[in-house]
């Protein structure tokens, strides 16, 4: 069901078409734009596929590899 949410970008797609007007002016910007964009959006899905499959594998979200790390002791700065 939560894949359906990604759905939602087709409405990205305007935009595209207002970059592709842009191109006419400055084709190297347009391109680092759309490499940007892209690049965003690509991260934004796995980091939400990732965080579905961890999640479905351990709702707990409290215990994490986070809690695991050793955390140094407070140095005695009274000396």
């Amino acid at each position: 069901m939560n894949f359906c949410r990604v759905l939602r970008l087709v409405k990205i797609f305007p935009g595209y078409r207002v970059l592709q007007m842009l191109k006419k002016y400055n084709v190297s910007m347009v391109r680092l734009l759309e490499i940007i964009i892209s690049y965003y959006i690509v991260a934004h899905i796995s980091a939400g596929v990732m965080l579905s499959v961890g999640l479905a594998e351990k709702p707990d979200i409290s215990d994490t590899w986070l809690k695991n790390v050793p955390m140094p002791l407070p140095a005695d700065l009274s000396k």
